[in-house]
């Protein structure tokens, strides 16, 4: 190998590792929250909840257990939290049961 390819192959491993620093950081940020939804089948109203959690900047994913009807969402805390969340399902007719709880 020459001198100048050693280099390039140096530079990308550097590129590569500090992309992979880059999302762990985004990742240990991100915030997780359980909301029970009280009187309703979560599964019948999937798709309603996942257009409502969609419209909300910050939410990065979601997960509906139709089983216990929770719906537990991660998000960035930087651009919304749990309360923004929950009160964007409230408003659309959904009734939250207690307070929503952190989870890992």
């Amino acid at each position: 190998m020459t001198h100048k390819s050693i280099f390039f192959s140096s530079l990308m491993l550097c590129l590569i590792a500090s992309l992979v620093l880059s999302s762990s950081a985004l990742a240990a940020g991100e915030k997780k929250v359980r909301v029970t939804i009280l009187s309703c089948s979560a599964i019948n109203a999937a798709p309603e909840i996942r257009s409502i959690l969609k419209k909300i900047d910050g939410v990065l994913k979601h997960r509906i257990d139709s089983q216990l009807s929770e719906v537990i969402v991660t998000f960035d805390p930087q651009k919304t939290n749990a309360s923004e969340i929950v009160e964007a399902l409230e408003n659309e007719g959904f009734d939250i049961h207690g307070n929503p709880k952190a989870t890992d």
